[in-house]
């Protein structure tokens, strides 16, 4: 597969969590992982969505994610740390969610051989995309229902 279309499929999949995480906002109880870090349901259902669709595309891919199930650590799926890694945060700004504020979104990477290669993250109401060192800034539609959301 094609570097764009792997961008696609992890813009879906942003989107996907995106979704889940919306469904949480302003629902969610501060819980704690390992150094006292703030981590929620929240978190831990998007990077679940996350990884299961990555493991159904790219079965031979790595994964290493900021949450795991249990909050004792991270997601360390790694065969071959120098091929392809998927690198997940599946809510950037945890504390600002859980806050109630709007500037979090969901990070999802993809490095080859130790670079990365590209990275989608959604916040609220926009994708940026970065692949290689180039920056690329498009509005989208999202989902914003405005009780829920802060303009």
């Amino acid at each position: 597969m094609s570097l764009s279309q792997d961008l696609q499929f992890a813009i879906e999949l942003a989107r996907g969590a995106g979704k889940i995480v919306l469904d949480h906002y302003g629902k969610v109880e501060r819980l704690t992982k390992r150094h006292a870090e703030a981590v929620t349901d929240a978190d831990r259902a998007s990077q679940r969505f996350i990884v299961a669709g990555l493991k159904r595309r790219y079965p031979g891919d790595g994964i290493v994610g900021e949450e795991n199930d249990t909050g004792s650590g991270i997601t360390f799926d790694c065969p071959d740390p120098g091929g392809r890694v998927w690198v997940i945060d599946p809510i950037d700004g945890t504390n600002n969610f859980i806050a109630g504020l709007g500037v979090f979104g969901v990070c999802i990477g993809l490095m080859e051989r130790g670079r990365l290669g590209e990275l989608s993250f959604q916040r609220l109401d926009d994708w940026s995309r970065a692949i290689g060192s180039s920056l690329r800034h498009s509005a989208i539609a999202a989902p914003r229902p405005a009780s829920r959301c802060p303009p």
